[in-house]
């Protein structure tokens, strides 16, 4: 082996600690940009997580300021939001602007600068351009085009020295073609577009935040403005059959005919117990499903208080289950209810005798059932109700076929009817 000169090895010598202090510091490098990229990837972890629970009372783009603050704690951040009706930008947020600062932006661009619009149409063609490629890139003009020119070029020069901004970047807050605000991130000297993967992601899940806040808001106004066709739609039907039940009532003062009065009066009791059920959902939170019981209550009383001459010496006795029913069940089985409950007053007690109705409601098994009964002097054996000659007992027959339900009939202690009845889906 030859001998290599002294001044050859310690040469080498030299170099190798050059090479190892290189690696080192690579390695170093390495290990510092890996925890960085690691503190990014659970910064966009948390704000995925968030967006998803994100609730409608949280600012969705002062959320967006705050996370990319985190990533350029250096840099002004400005996030606007985009009015798409009146195609203007409004300022949500802007962080990284200290109060001394402010008081000079204040006395520069005017005490109005937080309120300040902008038009989209007043962009130049690369910012526009910028705002839907959904890319973050650096934007020409700083200030001046970030701000959609509503200030003069050497206004926004002068601010950017006051506050030491250098270069300018910008992205817009865009989801399926559609678009919701815009970042802008003013640097200070900050190295920005190394992190351009992570702004993008961060900026386009806030993005598909806003679409959905937007699709829900949208489903809302159009729920509200359902509910309130459908309000209106029970009122006019409410005030509709109240005007019909008042006219029958007035045609059966001059009627001369006492079948014809009470034909008139039947009629006018089944107008008005329709006009009570849109009036309970007129006044309801539910416009779909009533308060059935409260309903019963109401029906039966208006009932009484019609044929007030009679009931003075008949009870009634109540018994229901508190429950909410499906307006299209709601209605047949109240004009049933109607018919049934006029016929005992009108039929089980001649002669002004006293006696007891009793009127039940409850569900059992997945089925509900309604009883009516009295204890008066009751129909006949040979009665057939389901081929009856008389109006409300055919409603009565029709409106339990409409219900799918099955209707019993017990004569043996004054007359009880009890009828077993399903809630249909009618949507």
């Amino acid at each position: 082996m030859d001998n290599k000169p002294r001044g050859e090895i310690l040469k080498e010598l030299e170099n190798s600690k050059k090479t190892i202090a290189e690696l080192k510091a690579t390695l170093k490098a390495n290990e510092e940009h890996n925890k960085e990229l690691l503190t990014y990837e659970r910064l966009l972890s948390q704000s995925a997580m968030e967006l998803v629970e994100i609730g409608s009372q949280v600012d969705i783009h002062e959320f967006t300021a705050q996370k990319i603050e985190i990533i350029f704690p250096e840099s002004l951040i400005l996030v606007t939001s985009y009015d798409r009706e009146s195609g203007l930008f409004g300022l949500a947020s802007l962080k990284g602007l200290k109060s001394k600062h402010l008081k000079l932006v204040n006395r520069v661009l005017g005490d109005d600068f937080f309120d300040i619009k902008a038009d989209y149409k007043d962009f130049d063609e690369v910012l526009q351009k910028c705002l839907y490629t959904r890319n973050f890139k650096e934007m020409g003009r700083g200030l001046y085009a970030a701000t959609g020119q509503v200030f003069p070029q050497r206004v926004c020069l002068m601010v950017e020295k006051i506050l030491g901004i250098q270069k300018t970047y910008g992205m817009g807050m865009m989801w399926d073609n559609r678009l919701y605000g815009a970042v802008a991130i003013f640097s200070r000297g900050e190295v920005v577009l190394d992190k351009k993967d992570i702004v993008e992601t961060l900026i386009n899940m806030v993005s598909v935040a806003l679409q959905r806040r937007n699709a829900e808001d949208e489903i809302k106004k159009a729920l509200d403005e359902k509910e309130l066709l459908m309000k209106e739609i029970h009122h006019r039907s409410k005030n509709n059959l109240s005007i019909i039940s008042s006219l029958l009532n007035i045609q059966s003062r001059y009627a001369t005919d006492q079948h014809a009065q009470k034909v008139l009066k039947n009629s006018q009791d089944r107008a008005r117990c329709m006009a009570l059920i849109h009036d309970k959902l007129y006044n309801s939170q539910d416009l779909k499903n009533i308060d059935f019981a409260n309903y019963l209550r109401n029906l039966t009383q208006n009932l009484f208080y019609s044929y007030v001459d009679r009931s003075q010496s008949i009870k009634l006795n109540l018994n229901i289950e508190e429950t909410h029913l499906d307006i299209d069940t709601a209605v047949p089985l109240g004009l049933m209810v109607n018919e049934l409950i006029t016929n005992c007053i009108k039929y089980a007690f001649p002669d002004g005798n006293s006696g007891e109705i009793n009127l039940e409601f409850y569900s059992e098994n997945e089925e509900y059932i309604l009883g009516i009964s009295d204890n008066g002097v009751g129909i006949p054996e040979d009665f057939d109700f389901h081929n009856s000659n008389t109006l409300g007992l055919q409603i009565v027959t029709r409106l339990t076929n409409q219900l799918k339900g099955e209707m019993e009939i017990d004569t043996s202690n004054g007359t009880q009817f009890r009828l077993t009845f399903r809630e249909q889906n009618f949507d």
